[in-house]
């Protein structure tokens, strides 16, 4: 099958800068739960609390953890990847492939994203076994999977809008600023930044109505048990009708975008 060969092949690709993918992970978990720690830790000696919304301090470290986590995981490839291949002509050769380019580049994306996931498994055993699981979190098997699976939802959305921002290269000569923009949004909205329990309830109803929340911070709620099982089937109809939405527009713009393609290149 096709998806398996791109997978591998995309996989092989990874392995080949190992010691430069995992240096990478250790740097920006060890710099974001730091920053995390050293604010938070302030901030509960400061008011004299032992909890802060429904996390502990003990949870909240590794909540910090897991976000950090999921968003490289949703990310997968770095920002720019197929704006770059517009910009320089290569989306030529994928146009004669006999697989369609989304899914082509998903399987991509996905690869990267696999890889993201081990790491994330590594680093809540790391953080077991040095801090133990924090008194009020109880992990299990169907919550594991439920959240394993929401993430390739996750992964699906984002990827679905970061690919209608990037063709719209197809026009503009820079869309960088509008993917930096996406990671800065989907951080602070999705509850990278400050966990949206700690949101005013309005701005929580209005936000759980927008794909951000169900990018990052859903999936870590999902394993700290943090929200029911009603809530997830609620979310993963919202992450689906999102996804369908951003689809139909990349679809719509993809098909104009390719009548304004040259394939020479800039």
């Amino acid at each position: 099958m096709w998806t398996l060969q791109v997978f591998t092949l995309e996989m092989r690709k990874i392995f080949s800068y190992r010691i430069d993918f995992w240096t990478q992970f250790i740097a920006y978990i060890v710099v974001w739960v730091g920053i995390s720690y050293f604010l938070w830790s302030s901030i509960f000696a400061q008011k004299g609390i032992d909890s802060i919304g429904d996390y502990s301090f003990h949870a909240l470290m590794l909540y910090y953890l897991i976000t950090a986590s999921v968003a490289k995981i949703i990310r997968g490839q770095d920002i720019g990847q197929i704006s770059r291949e517009i910009y320089q002509g290569e989306l030529s050769r994928y146009l004669v492939y006999p697989i369609p380019f989304f899914l082509y580049k998903f399987v991509c994306h996905l690869a990267h994203s696999f890889m993201y996931f081990i790491q994330l498994i590594f680093a809540i055993v790391f953080f077991a076994c040095v801090f133990g699981l924090p008194v009020e979190i109880t992990i299990t098997y169907d919550r594991v999977l439920m959240c394993f699976l929401f993430l390739l939802l996750s992964c699906y959305l984002h990827f679905s809008i970061a690919a209608v921002i990037e063709i719209v290269s197809f026009w503009a000569d820079n869309v960088w600023s509008l993917l930096v923009m996406l990671r800065f949004i989907s951080g602070l909205l999705g509850g990278a930044l400050l966990p949206l329990v700690l949101f005013p309830e309005w701005a929580q109803k209005i936000l759980y109505t927008l794909p951000f929340p169900y990018l990052i911070s859903f999936s870590s709620e999902i394993f700290l048990n943090k929200v029911t099982y009603a809530q997830t089937y609620k979310a993963t109809f919202i992450v689906f009708a999102w996804s369908v939405f951003f689809n139909i527009i990349f679809a719509v713009v993809w098909k104009k975008g390719l009548r304004q393609y040259s394939g020479v290149g800039i």
